[in-house]
């Protein structure tokens, strides 16, 4: 499954047909900066659920937060970084299970823009994934309820995430983007 948007295949090759600012259209970013709709929110915390179909070869999760973060995958605890301006990539293969999966992160901002970066996949081959971006579809919730990371919690009553921009949009401006997702411009077959 591709990521939303339009797709064009020419020669053998896939192209993204990006949409947007100029140097929006020029990132390599698919995941977007997202926060708390309320406007003085200094602590959120967020929720991405997705499936995994079998034992992945390889899943990876970019992300960051300004200014600072808790990663979770399935109620386990990954990480806590406050190094916002670098991307710190994780291997996450061992805190998945077949099934229904959850990304939870508790990002907190000390002042200024507030913002939560995430890209990655789980990769079962070549031209198989299963894209994890942050965008509007994220579940957020200003307060930390017990078992918010968990993977059974009812987020359904949680607001969505509101996009502020795709790198390099934004307060942010440019990011380092790592390859998280497998490779989407090699060629499919030569004709």
């Amino acid at each position: 499954m591709l990521p939303r948007g339009s797709w064009l295949i020419i020669g053998g090759f896939v192209m993204a047909l990006a949409a947007g600012s100029p140097t929006e259209a020029a990132s390599p970013w698919l995941g977007q900066w997202i926060w708390h709709p309320g406007d003085d929110v200094k602590t959120a915390v967020f929720r991405k659920t997705f499936d995994v179909r079998r034992t992945p070869a390889e899943a990876r999760i970019a992300l960051t937060a300004d200014d600072r973060y808790a990663f979770y995958l399935n109620g386990k605890l990954v990480d806590e970084s406050d190094r916002w301006q670098s991307i710190e990539v994780y291997n996450v293969e061992q805190y998945l299970r077949i099934g229904r999966n959850v990304i939870a992160v508790r990002a907190t901002n000390d002042g200024g823009h507030a913002g939560l970066l995430v890209e990655g996949s789980v990769t079962y081959g070549p031209t198989e994934f299963t894209p994890i971006l942050s965008d509007e579809t994220w579940k957020v919730e200003h307060r930390e309820a017990p078992g918010w990371a968990d993977p059974g919690t009812d987020d359904s009553a949680w607001a969505n995430a509101k996009v502020i921009a795709r790198p390099p949009g934004g307060p942010w401006g440019e990011i380092f983007h790592p390859q998280t997702l497998p490779a989407l411009f090699a060629p499919i077959e030569h004709l």
